[in-house]
């Protein structure tokens, strides 16, 4: 049951990457039709031409990726097995039998 439970958090955790990944400066960039330097200004509250309602969104972004990313960082495969006191081989193991670590890649 431990196993499962490890390999399920660290699908979790891949899959909180991926999203922290879609609110990265450089997507946000994209996604407001900003430039990379106008996002980092917004972010780091520094003043910038861009309305504030949009710096708001932005800023929320930047603080949900964040947030993501602690999370992920705490179902890393190396902090599950630590806690879990279980053998990264073992969860790679199973993962693979599971076919989900090719799948993640």
């Amino acid at each position: 049951m431990k196993l499962q439970k490890v390999c399920a958090l660290y699908m979790e955790g891949l899959r909180l990457r991926d999203q922290a990944a879609q609110l990265s400066q450089h997507m946000l960039a994209k996604k407001f039709e900003r430039a990379h330097k106008t996002i980092s200004k917004v972010v780091n509250g520094i003043p910038c031409n861009v309305p504030e309602d949009e710096q708001r969104l932005i800023r929320e972004c930047s603080s949900e990726r964040d947030r993501l990313k602690s999370k992920a960082t705490e179902l890393s495969l190396m902090r599950l097995c630590t806690k879990y006191r279980i053998s990264h081989h073992t969860v790679v193991a199973e993962l693979e039998r599971l076919d989900a670590w090719r799948a993640a890649a």
